[in-house]
């Protein structure tokens, strides 16, 4: 019989003292204070496979129920990496990738449910199927095959992120719950500083409720009897599923998967289906961005823009995740306020998300941010981030204004596709400066109302706006006509350059 026991084979890729490398289940605890983090290239696979990992922690630990008991955690670690270590024995046999009775994350799919596929149809990042090529080539004609680790995250990442429609059974495809969400991770210093970080303090769903639940594999298969106060998985409903507690949440099984391993212990084929459908779209999730409706009070999610980098969306992820207007406190903000307690000198959160259009994903988006705990609870500070945004979408119009001015002058049709193009390599600098002033919000409450900021701002994005249409200019070729239709573009940019703010050490353009 096939075996792959994820406590003890090694699976997952990891930031060790002396590089990359991989480690099992229990390892991944065992050495986790001196482990940097997991060393995955895709961002969605990071974000899914750091849930099943807090999840595996939180379902050992039954916690933590406050700040306080998770700061313990940091610092004491060695009782609670104990019980992890215990409860991964405890639970060993549900996770075995190639188990015959309940493999990790999955369940039987009869040959009438599902055609076999590929096993690329679990690759997101590749392009089978719908999807765009993002980093790879594969062609669904020749089957690729994967070891079974890089298999378990596949399916642990299709089950978090993968998009809706198409046929299928019991229902048509419905999106996973990460699909059209951007999930917002608290990263530490350390991979057991990020786990702990993360695990977020539940509300309870009832009255003598705790909200953990169990996750998926302590769960008895859909129609048992419940198993000590556990009660069943849940079956697939049309109508969505509310999922019974947070562990629940971590471990849930929007897809019927099933590995079909070769001989050879790799992994060519599976089979897939629609499974549970989620009913609030994950909207109630803490490690989500969502905007509530100020009239109606309904949440949704924050989602990727599209063609936009995640920095420009900053305003709306950290109001997404922030405690003002006395929400409930987000996984991002309970993480955050822990480790500054811990010492940790600028906590970071990646930021990730899916774009998505008609069931089809079009890009993979993330980012890196320095934020703090004060920050998410200041509106003012909040409403400086969306200031300078709009700041930098001044910049962007002044390229714009220069790129049709050109147009008209050369005597070119008027393109904004082109128009576009000009922008690009400012956006893509002044990306890079973005995270400096955002730190500078995340340190402390500028004193003037954010006038220096927005000026020192100010000047950034005009400096970074002037080397995009240097850069455009130098590559074309100069004649009189193209002479004199560059001097048309530098006036209409420097133009609408004068409503950006400055220091007062720099004269306005």
């Amino acid at each position: 019989m096939m075996s792959f026991d994820l406590t003890d084979r090694a699976w997952l890729p990891v930031v060790g003292p002396d590089g990359t490398e991989e480690v099992s289940l229990r390892d991944a605890f065992r050495r986790g204070r001196s482990l940097r983090g997991l060393a995955l290239t895709f961002a969605p696979e990071e974000v899914a496979v750091t849930r099943i990992l807090i999840a595996v922690l939180q379902a050992a630990m039954r916690g933590p129920r406050s700040d306080d008991e998770r700061a313990r955690w940091l610092e004491h670690p060695e009782e609670v990496i104990d019980a992890v270590v215990g409860y991964l024995d405890e639970w060993r046999d549900r996770f075995d990738l190639f188990d015959a009775t309940r493999p990790f994350l999955q369940q039987t799919v009869a040959e009438d449910a599902a055609k076999t596929a590929t096993i690329a149809a679990l690759r997101l990042d590749w392009a089978s199927g719908n999807n765009a090529t993002l980093f790879d080539h594969h062609v669904d004609g020749v089957p690729p095959a994967l070891d079974p680790g890089t298999a378990v995250r596949a399916l642990i990442t299709t089950l978090h992120f993968q998009p809706g429609g198409g046929v299928s059974k019991p229902f048509n495809r419905t999106d996973s719950p990460g699909t059209k969400a951007l999930s917002v991770l608290v990263q530490g210093r350390t991979l057991w500083e990020t786990l702990v970080a993360n695990a977020a303090a539940p509300r309870p769903v009832v009255a003598n409720d705790d909200g953990f639940g169990a996750p998926s594999w302590e769960r008895p298969l859909p129609g048992q009897p419940d198993d000590g106060g556990v009660a069943a998985d849940l079956a697939p409903d049309r109508a969505g599923s509310t999922p019974r507690g947070w562990l629940d949440r971590l471990t849930w099984r929007s897809r019927a998967i099933e590995l079909l391993p070769a001989d050879d212990g790799m992994v060519r084929h599976c089979r897939i289906h629609q499974h549970l459908k989620l009913i609030d779209g994950g909207t109630g999730d803490p490690f989500h961005a969502v905007e509530y409706d100020q009239q109606t009070g309904a949440a949704s999610l924050v989602r990727v823009r599209s063609g936009t980098r995640i920095w420009r969306s900053a305003d709306a992820v950290l109001h997404g995740v922030s405690t003002v207007d006395q929400r409930p406190r987000s996984a991002v903000a309970q993480g955050l306020r822990t480790l500054e307690l811990h010492g940790a000198p600028r906590p970071q959160v990646l930021v990730a998300g899916l774009e998505v259009n008609q069931a089809k994903i079009a890009e993979a988006r993330s980012a890196s941010l320095p934020l703090s705990a004060d920050l998410l609870a200041d509106e003012a500070r909040l409403g400086l981030v969306g200031g300078l945004r709009e700041i930098a979408e001044q910049g962007a119009i002044a390229l714009r204004n220069a790129c049709l001015a050109y147009q008209s002058a050369s005597g070119a049709e008027r393109d904004l596709r082109v128009a576009d193009t000009w922008q690009v390599p400012y956006w893509a600098t002044l990306g890079h400066a973005f995270p400096q002033w955002l730190e500078r919000l995340a340190d402390e409450a500028p004193d003037d109302g954010g006038e220096a900021l927005r000026g020192t701002w100010g000047d950034e994005v005009r400096r970074r706006a002037r080397e995009a249409l240097d850069e455009r200019h130098s590559a074309d070729v100069v004649d009189p006509r193209a002479w004199k239709a560059h001097a048309v573009a530098r006036t209409a940019f420097h133009k609408a350059l004068r409503s950006i703010p400055s220091s007062p050490k720099e004269n306005v353009a």
